[in-house]
């Protein structure tokens, strides 16, 4: 059982500590060759991978810290390093040494979707340093442009059983789309609606959650996650069913379902920006999601923390850490923290923002209202779910 946290107005004196120690943990799994390039954990076979150094970058740039990363002809060689990773013909990224170790490198359609989510990794880490890809990629098609037809085949005929995958791909697949189509490309307007309206149809009306209730209640809070998440904090969509979406962050925080069937450090962090959106929306039990936000910051801090100063991704931090269902470190003796483990940590950011903390702990969505303001489109949702896009006022 969770705690219910009474003083949610005043943040706890160990959130003044999280920068500070994050930022000093991060740079223990920085390379020594490559300027802001980043390995999963300490004891990691690899001494740097996409994915790590992605989301390395990303704890940085979100505390501000960058400034740790050596700048000037290291950091140009590091950008030249990871741009030249890049295929120029699918738009597509290597990732040499993780490739060795990589489970399914005999299988040239496995590895060809690795190279296609590790152009979102390499993608990620050049923007930190303010550069691009060479070449433009797309999460379908190749890069001479996307297939929103493919994009409508996923969401058809994906694995909605499993929301927390499928949801992400076609989440992200819908928004590709979207932002093209804010950018001029107006063939694509009817794509989105369909897409979105698909993927709202897969939004459980008893829960607010996506998938059916059947399903593990960590798969429905993080397909709610990759997709209701996804949504509000990019496109600024409302969802319907958010009063059903806030019983069920209560009741499953307060009892501890949510974490009954998976003890990964992704639970936590997604009940919290759930929660966050249905406060966003509404005062329907504030003080009770208040309580679950607070709660759940304790928890992940006192669960997930290390002493070596950043988070692991599950509690006993002691397990071999890998992607992709490719190992990358063996077992530790002792507890340790991971690049996963500590971007997750992200959460508390977030529920600082909600919450009104002040503790100089920013959050990854700081500034998405402004961002949003300025996409050429908005979304409207007729009462049947269906969704379309309509050009914004004054853009």
């Amino acid at each position: 059982m969770m705690s219910f946290v009474d003083d949610t107005e005043h943040p706890p004196d160990w959130l003044r500590q999280v920068r500070d120690r994050v930022v000093t943990w991060a740079t223990t799994v920085m390379s020594t060759d490559h300027a802001g390039l980043f390995r999963m954990c300490a004891d990691a076979h690899v001494p740097w991978d996409l994915q790590s150094s992605a989301k390395g970058l990303h704890i940085l740039q979100r505390h501000d810290a960058l400034d740790v990363v050596p700048n000037g002809t290291d950091r140009a060689e590091t950008i030249r390093f990871i741009q030249a990773l890049q295929d120029e013909e699918t738009g597509f990224f290597r990732d040499p040494l993780f490739e060795e170790h990589f489970a399914c490198k005999d299988d040239p359609d496995e590895l060809l979707k690795l190279r296609r989510n590790n152009a979102k990794w390499a993608s990620i880490a050049l923007r930190a340093f303010d550069a691009e890809p060479l070449w433009p990629f797309f999460r379908t098609g190749t890069s001479g442009g996307p297939d929103p037809e493919a994009v409508l085949a996923m969401i058809r005929n994906g694995d909605w059983t499993q929301p927390w995958g499928i949801g992400s791909h076609a989440s992200q697949g819908v928004r590709e789309l979207f932002f093209l189509a804010c950018e001029g490309r107006d063939d694509l307007v009817p794509y989105v609606g369909r897409g979105l309206t698909m993927i709202l149809a897969r939004q459980n009306p008893y829960t607010g959650m996506i998938g059916d209730s059947s399903l593990p209640l960590f798969q429905q809070i993080s397909g709610a996650l990759k997709v209701i998440g996804n949504f509000q904090f990019s496109l600024g969509l409302k969802v319907p069913y958010l009063r059903q979406l806030a019983d069920a962050c209560v009741t499953h925080h307060a009892d501890g379902s949510f974490y009954a069937q998976s003890n990964s450090h992704s639970i936590p962090r997604n009940v919290a920006e759930i929660a966050w959106v249905c406060l966003i929306h509404s005062d329907y039990r504030r003080d009770e999601l208040r309580s679950t936000l607070a709660d759940i910051a304790r928890h992940y801090h006192e669960i997930f923390g290390k002493p070596d100063g950043g988070y692991s991704p599950t509690p006993e931090g002691t397990q071999p850490y890998g992607w992709n269902g490719t190992i990358l470190s063996e077992p530790s003796p002792t507890p340790r923290s991971s690049i996963s483990g500590t971007n997750g940590s992200g959460c508390l950011g977030m529920i600082c923002a909600a919450l009104g903390w002040d503790v100089g702990f920013p959050s990854m969505h700081d500034g998405w209202q402004d961002r949003v303001a300025r996409l050429r489109y908005q979304i409207e949702l007729s009462s049947g779910g269906t969704a379309r896009l309509v050009p914004r006022e004054g853009v």
